[in-house]
């Protein structure tokens, strides 16, 4: 059959808003493909770096909790109350389900809003609003040949619903793309826009949603009853159908609770149950081309624990891919954005600087695959045993070693490498023959200086060292170390109200 006779092609086009905003209220899939990518983006935060009043400023806001009892930085506490990443991630997915969205910021700088925002002139950031292309359109087009936004859109029309229709300067606008179009591309679009992640998906989503409907209905005649009855075709033919009829209704209403049925002599009642065959597969099918038709793997696309995924170890390895994926989108996505708010926040008087800006201000990203406890643990093994031969070797100095910045997130050091507290001045002590002075207590082992720190709370040997000879502990040398005994130990910390 020559199959070109016969078959057109259709052109795709584009989903409505109505559309749109069914699939994200009312199909799971849907409303996942356009969520979980900023979701997983933003999970561990994201870092605020720069300088601020000549101090350099590292802070991070969003992510887990810390174990740390810290007081919260105020920059990470007006971040929560302004609602940042809220902001970020509503825009974020009304982009990637609309193929636009606009945040719309609401400032005090003095000049009206279709007017390039007055940086100097900023006094307060009174809120943000998220807006998808549909209650948005371009007034003005930048038509200046010389302009670095030659051919984009200068002025804004927007619907704030119960807030009216008012216009807006680009500067006071940050668009959102959706789905990456080429310029020629966008100068189709009535608003220089990206395109929605639904045209990629709709046609697999709609098969999907299709397909399962059906199953259920056949799923639902699958199984059939047959009342056999010897005198059914005699009954027929002798013109006594209505009294067949009759009877069957009989039959069928006497059914009881448990599903019996009282039938006559030459009767017969079975349910027949058929297989159907093929519609795991077809499902599968379907599924795997709505999953290839995203940037998701599997095991993120369709929301699977890595342990019942049936992956295996494959399902970390895809989760990582995934997460790379995403580190490498993160800084021209979200940083932009972030950057911009921020720049606009710190120059107002109820923003988190109080209106001192932050120079030079960037947006750092912690790694999105943070390894287990025992990960952790094993690696930093493995650092402590590469550290100790290469102190042995001479290779590098205590100093340099303690200057590594996990042993200073470990021990709580300070920046420079040392101890957060002032460590004091080793004196000399007096080695004393415990054996000769009858000092020896009974039964007892001695323990070294290291042992004994930890016992005092000291942080290292030489801190326990003067805590001895300032309250006279027996301290001997039975070989080529010092060792105590707990107990004259414990006992000068009684006298010195240690303990």
């Amino acid at each position: 059959m020559d199959r070109q006779a016969w078959t057109t092609y259709a052109g795709g086009c584009p989903l409505s808003w109505v559309e749109i905003n069914d699939l994200m209220r009312t199909v799971a899939p849907a409303r996942r493909l356009a969520e979980q990518p900023g979701l997983d983006s933003m999970r561990m935060g994201y870092q605020l770096k720069g300088m601020l009043s000549g101090q350099a400023l590292n802070v991070q806001i969003g992510g887990p909790p810390t174990q740390k009892d810290e007081p919260a930085d105020p920059i990470a506490s007006w971040a929560q109350g302004f609602g940042v990443l809220r902001h970020v991630l509503e825009a974020d997915t009304q982009s990637r389900a609309h193929g636009l969205a606009l945040w719309v910021v609401g400032v005090e700088d003095g000049v009206p809003s279709d007017q390039p925002l007055n940086w100097p002139g900023i006094t307060r950031l009174a809120w943000v609003r998220t807006v998808t292309r549909e209650r948005a359109s371009v007034m003005a087009w930048d038509d200046d040949p010389s302009s670095s936004r030659f051919m984009l859109p200068k002025l804004y029309q927007v619907s704030l619903g119960r807030g009216g229709s008012h216009v807006f300067h680009w500067s006071r606008v940050w668009a959102w793309d959706g789905v990456p179009l080429s310029f020629e591309e966008r100068e189709l679009s009535a608003d220089h826009g990206g395109g929605s992640v639904f045209d990629l998906v709709w046609s697999e989503l709609r098969s999907m949603g299709v397909s399962q409907a059906l199953a259920v209905e056949a799923l639902t005649r699958l199984s059939q009853a047959v009342w056999q009855n010897d005198n059914l075709a005699q009954a027929v033919d002798g013109g006594n159908a209505n009294a067949a009829a009759e009877h069957y209704e009989r039959v069928a209403s006497g059914g009881g609770s448990f599903g019996d049925y009282l039938i006559g002599r030459g009767e017969s009642y079975q349910v027949i149950g058929r297989p159907i065959a093929g519609m795991s597969e077809v499902m599968e099918r379907l599924r795997d081309a709505w999953v290839t038709a995203t940037p998701m793997p599997e095991v993120v696309a369709l929301g699977l624990r890595p342990s019942t995924s049936g992956l295996g170890d494959d399902a970390d390895g895809e989760i990582r891919a995934w997460y790379d994926y995403l580190a490498g989108d993160q800084p021209n996505r979200y940083g932009p954005p972030l950057s911009y708010l921020y720049r606009i926040a710190s120059r107002a008087a109820n923003g988190p600087t109080a209106g001192v800006p932050i120079m030079g201000l960037e947006v750092g990203w912690p790694s999105l695959w943070q390894l287990t406890d025992k990960e952790r643990a094993e690696v930093r093994k493995l650092n402590a045993d590469a550290r100790a031969v290469d102190l042995a070797a001479a290779v590098i100095s205590v100093g340099e070693a303690r200057s590594d910045q996990t042993l200073i997130d470990e021990y709580e050091l300070a920046p420079e490498g040392v101890a957060t507290v002032e460590p004091e001045p080793e004196v000399a002590i007096e080695e004393i023959d415990i054996a000769d002075d009858g000092l020896m207590p009974a039964g007892e082992s001695p323990i070294g200086l290291l042992a004994a720190a930890a016992i005092i709370g000291r942080r290292s040997p030489g801190a326990a060292r003067n805590f001895i000879a300032a309250n006279n502990v027996p301290l001997f040398k039975p070989g080529a170390n010092y060792a105590v005994f707990e107990s004259h130990l414990r006992a000068a910390m009684r006298e010195s109200q240690v303990i």
